[in-house]
């Protein structure tokens, strides 16, 4: 497998296939419970869309580590991994092919918008001590309108089963 794995075109023209077979064999293998660990029904929705990002030239890594994600999970059980290890796991293979596309093609981060949050409410605080809560009743003009369409995109990528 490793040396098809070092391939480009075999990457390209075979990925989906591969991915499959390997999601396939992780179901017959573990339990629903063990699967929901992992996002399986997440990485079925990422194995169909990522044929469309682009360019080819930079997903083909992230491709492979998705290969090297599944394949993992067929080596080593899952139930023998903490939350924290299944976590850097993720961050390691899955996170780089959604991560640059996660806004382009629908994904959106699981709790983003409280990170968000952490950077630009400082803003508004330092907005309304400064100078606009002196005048008048001051409402945070930057983080409510970025809180509220970061949860519309996570619901949007929940209903079409793209939030991580």
């Amino acid at each position: 497998m490793a040396d098809k794995l070092l391939c480009n075109d075999y990457i390209d023209n075979h990925f989906k296939e591969l991915a499959q077979d390997y999601l396939s064999r992780l179901e017959a293998k573990y339990t629903p419970d063990d699967l929901k660990k992992i996002h399986i029904e997440k990485l079925w929705v990422l194995i169909d869309t990522v044929e469309d990002f682009k360019p080819k030239s930079q997903i083909r890594q992230g491709k492979r580590g998705v290969l090297i994600y599944l394949n993992h999970f067929i080596e080593h059980p899952i139930n023998k991994h903490s939350y924290k290890e299944l976590l850097q796991l993720q961050v390691k293979y899955i996170f780089p092919v959604t991560g640059s596309k996660l806004k382009k093609y629908g994904y959106a981060p699981k709790g983003g918008w409280l990170g968000g949050l952490i950077f630009i409410l400082p803003v508004d605080i330092l907005l309304w001590v400064v100078g606009l809560g002196k005048y008048y009743f001051y409402i945070p003009i930057i983080s409510i309108p970025f809180v509220i369409g970061q949860l519309r995109r996570e619901l949007k990528a929940k209903r079409e089963n793209k939030l991580w």
